[in-house]
């Protein structure tokens, strides 16, 4: 029963104590729907408030987007406006330039006493110019320059275009930058003052020198003189050229007339050259040696004897050859021709079909061997002749004594037949005479 009442006890404190604790989390709850209600209102809220800021930033953006639309066409007609201006500038400038050549050939047209003097005036001009300008300068640098207000006042101008910007873009933004105007510099301030100087003076140089001509009519009779001696140069220079293609005309002629003789002249003289190296040819071929003509045991009758036979043997043959007899010419010119004669005959016969030269050939060759036979057996003979006259002579003559030692006798070489030995000599005078004539 105790154990009952106990558990019952028990159980209803746990009850109240999860009503406690129920109570407490219906509360939590309670409080938690309040923060969500006021999260909720603060959300919506804010929703509201991005709703409206993008709307204004949109209308912020797209006004931006006008802004620099505006700016886009104003850059792009600037841009526009400043090619404009540079090909003014540019055909300024070349006009500037024409002007220049215009000013000088007037100027060079200008006596030259004149033309001394206006130079000089204008270098005194010149330099009492920069003294002048040196001297402001001086007295500038010296006297004290108020440059502070401007220095004060610049930043106060550069301070206030942010607003001015802000006000012309709309309501400001935090967090965005703003654009300022760019600050140009001249870091050469001074330099422009005196490029600047030196052009005015320069320009006024050129207004201040006075004109040397009146009127245009000297610049127009001054241009017709020029002419006219230009017109007598291009004359002239025509004239000249004329001259000059003439010139080259007849050295282009000469010089193909000279080479033409000198090709001439080359080929005659390499003919004659060849003529000349044929000639020595024949002439070492028909050369003779003084043992030829050494008469053996002929006095000088007896030589002029033997040449007067070979004159009338000559002339016999140039009567048989020519069939007339030259009593002007002499023995060497007679031999010429009849050799120029042989020459001739000699191409006919090459001419001629081998047929008909061969038995001709043949038959010759067999007279020319029987006259060097007959030769050879005459001069055999008169060799016998002479080896008998002389064996005589010595049989004739009164022996001689021998004096001193017996000297030894040298063997005899072999014998050969006497056949043999004058079949080898009559072979080796045909060779000699058939080398010496046809060589």
């Amino acid at each position: 029963m105790f154990l009952l009442e106990y558990s019952i006890a028990v159980q209803r404190t746990e009850i109240s104590r999860l009503d406690e604790l129920a109570n407490r989390e219906g509360l939590k709850l309670d409080l938690a729907e309040k923060c969500l209600e006021q999260d909720a209102a603060l959300f919506d809220e804010f929703l509201k408030e991005n709703d409206k800021t993008s709307v204004e930033a949109v209308a912020l953006a797209e006004q931006e987007a006008r802004v620099r639309a505006s700016l886009g066409d104003e850059i792009k007609r600037l841009t526009a406006q400043q090619m404009q201006i540079n090909a003014e500038i540019n055909r300024l400038k070349e006009l500037v330039k024409e002007y220049k050549r215009y000013k000088e050939f007037l100027e060079q047209l200008i006596p030259e006493p004149h033309r001394s003097k206006r130079a000089s005036g204008r270098r005194e001009k010149q330099m009492a110019r920069r003294r002048a300008r040196e001297e402001t300068r001086r007295l500038q640098s010296a006297a004290p320059t108020p440059t502070a207000p401007a220095q004060v006042r610049r930043p106060s101008y550069l301070t206030r275009r942010p607003s001015v910007w802000a006000s012309s873009a709309g309501s400001p933004r935090d967090g965005m930058p703003r654009s300022s105007a760019p600050v140009v510099k001249s870091p050469k301030g001074e330099s422009k003052g005196d490029v600047k100087d030196e052009v005015d003076s320069s320009s006024s140089d050129e207004s201040d020198s006075d004109i040397y001509f009146s009127s245009p009519a000297e610049v127009l009779e001054i241009l017709c003189d020029l002419e006219e001696a230009n017109l007598r140069l291009i004359r002239n220079c025509q004239d000249t050229q004329e001259t000059i293609d003439v010139v080259k005309t007849v050295a282009t002629e000469t010089k193909q007339k000279i080479e033409a003789d000198t090709a001439v002249l080359v080929k005659h003289h390499t003919n004659l050259q060849i003529g000349i190296h044929k000639e020595l040819e024949k002439s070492e071929d028909l050369s003779v040696n003084e043992e030829d003509f050494i008469f053996d045991g002929l006095n000088k009758e007896q030589q002029e004897e033997v040449l007067q036979t070979a004159r009338v043997l000559i002339a016999e043959v140039y009567k048989e050859c020519f069939r007339k007899s030259e009593a002007s010419l002499n023995p060497l010119q007679m031999l010429n021709m009849i050799e120029a004669k042989m020459i001739g005959l000699l191409m006919q016969l090459n001419k001629l079909p081998e047929e008909l030269i061969m038995p001709a050939l043949q038959a010759n060759e067999k007279r020319h061997r029987i006259g060097v036979k007959e030769g050879l057996k005459l001069r055999q003979k008169l060799q016998q002749e002479e080896r008998i006259r002389k064996a005589l002579e010595r049989a004739k003559a009164e022996p001689k004594k021998n004096l001193g030692r017996k000297l030894m006798e040298r063997s005899d070489p072999p014998q050969l037949e006497r056949g043999e030995t004058r079949d080898l000599e009559a072979i080796m005078r045909e060779e000699a005479e058939l080398v010496f004539l046809f060589g």
